[in-house]
């Protein structure tokens, strides 16, 4: 792969952006090709788009509901081999510009150039993520989108190449004058840390740079770290907390799944398997009917390759294969927690392996969801945690107070 330039070097020689759609999960398989050429001050000199016949038959009905492009579009779309004479003389030696353009973009012109033509590109580039980051630590989303609209340089339309294009240059423009107008010191700064992060990726021993087999890890349930609402946890931009319901007959998985953050290979795998018998409530919660081990392992894959940290929401491993029944749940330890919290009380599930009643707990007055587990209840007509304790015990929520001596049972909150 090229290698990655300071955000000043576009803006002195000029720059191509590139930005490519690909066939959902199927590796280096485009299906749009796009370069546009800028002079320094982010003016458009020349333009190339095209459409790429993959090599998958058809393409998913996600990628089609998000990009807009059709299998007939692509039907007689020429083939790489076709395009990539003409996107490697475009591109030539100049300096590439694009989101989180090495890890995918380039990757995949890479792929073709060295299988046609004996070597990868030459050029060096230069990533809008990276630098949005550094420079803007404190964004909550770093896609294209989510920048575009924070530099007010919004599009009419996403997910097409060539328009991708016309925005990543507008946001570099941003980011450069951003860089331009910092104060020298934190300027030097931000360059030295740039220059310190490519040194230690070139002086890797050779030894590490050989690529090992690829392992393919399955999901271990049993292992992954229990939830809890921490600081921490807190901070992570990316986090997918995962519930394995209980075994049906067939030796399939009903799972829950709470995501935090952008994951979009998850949510293209989840409209990809339909079969699973996929839904999601209102407050976000994905849910599985039916999941094989296989397609279990494979979601595992996905939410790592999001970059999502990976935690369960039941503490005992052995309900993870095989969920104890509700009244024996009930007797060993009470799923629901109640806690008294400033001028109401929290309730907490503490055991969410049969999933939350958050719909239910949505309708009640003075009912408000403060994160996966917890709901916290307020109000002048709310119902008493006597009252909530009985509501809960007839859907099947055996509940405990957690400081009892602290709680008048009558008191009205």
């Amino acid at each position: 792969m090229s290698e990655e330039a300071d955000i000043f070097l576009p803006g002195k020689r000029g720059y191509v952006v590139l930005d490519t759609e690909s066939q959902g999960y199927a590796r280096f398989c485009p299906i749009e090709i796009a370069l546009a050429r800028f002079s320094p001050e982010g003016t458009l000199l020349d333009s190339y788009s095209t459409l790429v016949r993959p090599r998958v038959s058809r393409v998913s009905r996600v990628v089609t509901e998000l990009t807009g492009i059709t299998t007939e579009m692509i039907r007689n779309a020429p083939s790489p081999r076709d395009v990539m004479g003409t996107v490697r003389d475009f591109l030539g030696e100049s300096v590439i510009v694009g989101h989180d353009v090495n890890a995918n973009d380039i990757s995949i012109i890479d792929h073709f150039c060295e299988a046609y033509y004996g070597c990868k590109l030459p050029c060096l580039h230069v990533d809008t993520l990276y630098w949005a980051q550094t420079l803007f630590p404190d964004l909550e989303h770093y896609n294209l989108k989510a920048l575009a609209e924070f530099f007010h340089a919004d599009s009419d339309s996403y997910h097409r190449a060539l328009d991708d294009c016309l925005t990543t240059s507008r946001v570099y423009q941003s980011l450069l004058a951003v860089a331009r107008d910092l104060p020298p010191r934190r300027r030097e700064k931000v360059l030295r840390d740039f220059a310190c992060r490519c040194e230690a990726r070139e002086q890797k021993p050779e030894a590490s740079r050989v690529r090992a087999p690829r392992v393919r890890r399955p999901l271990d349930y049993a292992h992954l770290p229990v939830y809890r609402e921490t600081k921490k946890t807190a901070a992570f931009a990316r986090l997918a907390v995962l519930n394995i319901a209980r075994l049906t007959r067939d030796d399939a998985r009903q799972i829950e799944l709470f995501i935090r953050g952008d994951a979009p290979q998850t949510e293209l795998f989840i409209h990809a398997h339909e079969e699973c018998g996929w839904s999601r409530d209102e407050n976000g919660l994905y849910r599985a009917r039916a999941m094989s081990i296989a397609c279990l392992d494979k979601l595992g894959r996905v939410l790592r390759a999001d970059g999502c940290r990976l935690y369960r929401s039941d503490d005992d491993e052995a309900r993870a294969a095989y969920p104890l029944s509700p009244i024996a749940r009930g007797l060993a330890e009470p799923p629901v927690e109640i806690e008294l919290n400033g001028d109401g009380y929290d309730i907490v599930f503490v055991d969410a392996s049969r999933g939350i009643p958050a719909d239910w707990l949505g309708a009640q007055v003075g009912v408000q969801r403060e994160n996966f587990f917890r709901f916290h209840v307020s109000g002048q007509f709310c119902p008493s945690i006597a009252e909530m304790r009985k509501k809960l015990a007839r859907l099947g929520w055996p509940s405990a107070v957690r400081d009892p001596v602290e709680w008048d049972g009558d008191a009205q909150l």
